[in-house]
């Protein structure tokens, strides 16, 4: 979406005026797979930290910590190392969170943000019907 826009402007002010564009996206999802992530984090840090305790305590005796996680409803549970199991659990949230921003930036959200070298352009865009034109006709009825 950005590079479009880009590209509007792009057409009315030729000469590589526009610096830069930024479509805004909502971006509601991103930021609770980001507070989940966060909370994956600390508990990664707590048993990652508790492990690295009981190896110095008890040297080669030392037991990693384990999870209990429940498998399917009757199937029981299975015992996971915890630092590891969170590790997974991290990268596989970072991918999904890659993954959302990526949709996000790709959708319609009606607002973008476009940067001129100079309030001349600014101000001939605003002038123009061209540019009331263009936008209407690149922009996705959304």
């Amino acid at each position: 979406m950005t590079e479009i826009i880009e590209d509007i402007f792009n057409h009315l002010l030729p000469g590589n005026k526009v610096i830069s564009t930024k479509v805004l996206g909502r971006m509601e999802n991103v930021y609770a797979l980001a507070k989940e992530l966060r909370e994956l984090k600390k508990l990664h840090r707590y048993y990652k930290s508790l492990n690295e305790e009981e190896a110095k305590k008890f040297g080669e005796l030392y037991t990693r910590k384990t999870i209990k996680k429940r498998k399917n409803c009757f199937m029981g549970t299975l015992k996971y190392d915890a630092e590891d199991y969170y590790l997974e659990k991290i990268e596989t949230l970072c991918n999904k969170i890659l993954k959302e921003k990526d949709r996000v930036e790709k959708s319609n959200a009606g607002f973008a943000f476009v940067s001129f070298q100079s309030n001349l352009q600014v101000k001939k865009c605003l002038q123009t019907s061209l540019f009331k034109r263009l936008i209407m006709e690149s922009l996705s009825p959304e």
